[in-house]
């Protein structure tokens, strides 16, 4: 006699109740069984055979993933599935386009489960999220745009980026910098002007900085050599340890000014050191 013989359908209930995985030992669990180890818990639909839609609704309405134990879902149950969880598009062999879109609308970094995916849903899922460029093999320039004005950061993401998507970058977050090799001074520029901090996080050599002077020397530090330390309050001459407060630095930052030392042959800041 087997247990199943024994068993009531009365004490399944109880045991399912008590404990989910007690539902994989039931032989011929029926539909009130099944729904309710579902209910319990999704994941229990691995262990019936062909589930019907209403089970397979039950289950992935709670738990997105558990489609990867549903064997070719319906369009419906894909949409039920990655409405739940983006990330369940994973386990959908060949999604169509209108279940990608589901998928990318929601969450951006969706697409890293999408086998090459087209333009539209790159564009959907950089709008969404600028940081899925990273997920995008070889990003058109239209893409590249597209991440770097929402998220300059997301240049980190974008290999050997020309200088229109590096102005963009940092014309957006001036941070941005810091993913740039060897920037040019006209990028620094744009980056300070973003954002005066960069001045304090990315340090650099100057080959020029003519053009960036204000007309109004009124504040200069008048000394004839052009190495200087910036600190929290001030900013120091290393050599001859004159000194004017931070705040005037940052007041010509704004306008475009990094630093101003006078030398008697050109005005040229070789070093900023924090």
């Amino acid at each position: 006699m087997e247990s199943s013989d024994i068993i009531t359908d009365e004490q399944n209930k109880l045991a399912v109740k008590q404990n989910w995985y007690a539902f994989q030992y039931i032989k011929d669990p029926s539909v009130e069984i099944q729904k309710l180890a579902v209910e319990q818990h999704a994941d229990a639909i691995q262990y019936i055979k062909e589930p019907s839609v209403e089970i397979q609704k039950l289950a992935v309405e709670q738990s997105g993933n558990t489609i990867k134990y549903i064997k070719e879902p319906s369009v419906e149950i894909q949409k039920i599935a990655v409405k739940k969880n983006p990330y369940a598009i994973h386990f959908i062999k060949e999604p169509i386009v209108e279940i990608q879109k589901l998928a990318v609308e929601q969450l951006g970094t969706a697409i890293q489960f999408i086998k090459e995916p087209i333009v539209e849903i790159q564009k959907l899922a950089v709008e969404r999220y600028a940081y899925a460029i990273e997920y995008i093999k070889e990003p058109s320039v239209l893409i590249q745009k597209l991440a770097v004005k929402q998220n300059g950061n997301a240049i980190q993401f974008i290999k050997e980026p020309s200088v229109e998507i590096q102005k963009l970058a940092v014309e957006q977050n001036g941070y941005a910098i810091r993913y740039i090799i060897e920037p040019i001074d006209e990028i620094y520029e744009l980056a300070i002007q973003q954002n005066p901090d960069v001045l304090i996080l990315q340090p650099r050599k100057w080959k020029t900085i003519n053009k960036l002077f204000d007309s109004n020397k009124d504040n200069t530090c008048s000394i004839s050599y052009d190495t200087i330390e910036l600190n929290d309050t001030y900013c120091t001459c290393l050599t001859c340890s004159n000194s004017f407060k931070s705040d005037v630095l940052i007041k010509w930052v704004k306008k475009k000014v990094i630093a101003q030392c006078v030398e008697q042959h050109g005005q040229i800041i070789k070093y900023i050191i924090m």
